[in-house]
């Protein structure tokens, strides 16, 4: 008969364990809302963080392509002077390093 009660104590000790950790998440509601809003709220600066800076790098991007088609269509006039087509000519080959293309595309 003793050993019957030390199994059946053995038993509940878990279970009144767990049952704790229970009650005390739900006890400590709040702080595991603030918690999870925290940890969102960091999920959601990371994203805006990434997605900002892919909208300045495609900006950066369309920019020099825009700067070099804009010095092609410079250069292909025969109305410039000698040292401003030097100066374009240069600035192009500079953006030509910098991946702008004729074919209106910078690679990533």
């Amino acid at each position: 008969m003793q050993s019957v009660n030390y199994i059946g104590a053995k038993l509940k000790q878990p279970n009144t364990i767990h049952g704790r950790a229970h009650q005390n998440v739900r006890s400590n509601t709040r702080h595991y809302e603030q918690l999870q809003k925290l940890l969102d709220a960091y999920q959601t600066r990371l994203a805006s963080v990434e997605f900002r800076s892919n909208v300045l790098r495609r900006q950066k991007k369309h920019n020099y392509q825009l700067e070099y088609d804009r010095i092609r269509g410079v250069l292909s006039q025969s109305t410039i002077p000698h040292t401003t087509r030097q100066m374009l000519i240069k600035r192009e080959q500079e953006l030509r390093q910098l991946g702008a293309k004729a074919v209106n595309k910078i690679p990533d």
